[in-house]
């Protein structure tokens, strides 16, 4: 295999390969035949999640989260892991819900593990980054696959390539907490439009050829659309790359470096103080980001980590 010693502008283009996990159905749910925690964080991705769109009832898919023990408590605690879910969209009648904090703890429970993969695929890219980036630093060779995989990384993520400092700062990973609870304001605890019909939980705007919806109340001589996406995953991850490369979040980027240089945990509240731009609200819309945080205990979410099994739900017959 040919070697390259310096990475340069003339980088070969990539497509990277997305692995998927063996699966079985047990009791209605499938389960990964994946054996060990490495070898599914190795490939961090769902078994096909843009392809499998099963409408489920909320009373489903609490059966199927209680059958292995998903409890949000039990999360926080680190007694259980999270499943990785099958299911491209969220629960078609979880808006029937009557108590709030039952519709919250349902919305909480889809969305965590959507917003983990996600983060588990950022992790992985900076991990190998910051592998690569003292032997292209120091001038060893690297190989064609490396040099191709960085070139697709420097591509993503809009930075010029070998400019490591901008690409560390762009390449990580979003709290936990801070997700959940932009995911819970944007779409009104899965209620809204943009979330039930166009898997949008983040209300990302797009005037760009994206598919999306157009909302009710836009204002005449406006354009955007709130794009809508294939499955919850692709949702967040997008979300995840809007927030790691748009100039609007450009302070997001630059506070969450600086809790890394003092070796801290990143604080979503203090991060929440970056999203200005994120809503019209501005200041509200950060206050509530943070009174949700707070009142939901979200930040013990931030250590939750994903288990092997993968779970799906029946559809409603």
């Amino acid at each position: 295999m040919r070697s390259f010693k310096r990475i340069s502008e003339n980088f070969l283009k990539v497509r990277l390969r997305v692995g998927t996990l063996g699966t079985i159905i047990v009791g209605g749910m499938l389960f990964s035949m994946t054996a060990s925690m490495s070898e599914a964080k190795q490939t961090a991705t769902l078994a096909n999640p843009d392809t499998v769109r099963v409408l489920a009832s909320v009373a489903k898919v609490k059966d199927a989260f209680t059958s292995v023990g998903y409890e949000l408590d039990a999360v926080r605690r680190g007694q259980v892991a999270v499943p990785r879910l099958q299911l491209a969209s969220l629960p078609h009648d979880i808006s029937q819900i009557r108590q709030a904090q039952d519709r919250k703890a349902v919305f909480l429970r889809y969305m965590l593990p959507y917003v983990l993969e996600a983060n588990s695929r950022v992790q992985q890219q900076r991990t190998r980054m910051l592998s690569l980036q003292p032997k292209v630093e120091t001038g060893q060779c690297l190989g064609e696959e490396e040099a191709m995989w960085l070139n697709a990384l420097f591509e993503e993520y809009r930075v010029k390539p070998g400019d490591f400092a901008a690409l560390s700062l762009r390449v990580d990973t979003v709290p936990v907490s801070l997700a959940l609870a932009q995911a819970a304001v944007e779409s009104g605890w899965g209620r809204s439009r943009f979330a039930q019909e166009g898997n949008a939980p983040f209300g990302q705007w797009t005037t760009k050829d994206h598919a999306g919806m157009v909302p009710k109340d836009r204002k005449a001589g406006m354009t955007h659309k709130v794009r809508s996406f294939e499955s919850l995953y692709k949702s967040a991850e997008s979300y995840l790359r809007n927030l790691n490369t748009h100039r609007a979040y450009k302070g997001l980027r630059d506070l969450r470096a600086s809790f890394r240089r003092d070796n801290e945990p990143v604080d979503s509240r203090a991060i929440a103080g970056t999203l200005l731009k994120y809503s019209e609200k501005g200041m509200a819309y950060v206050d509530l980001l943070r009174d949700i945080i707070e009142k939901n205990d979200l930040r013990a979410l931030d250590g939750a980590q994903l288990g092997d099994a993968v779970l799906e739900v029946r559809p409603d017959a």
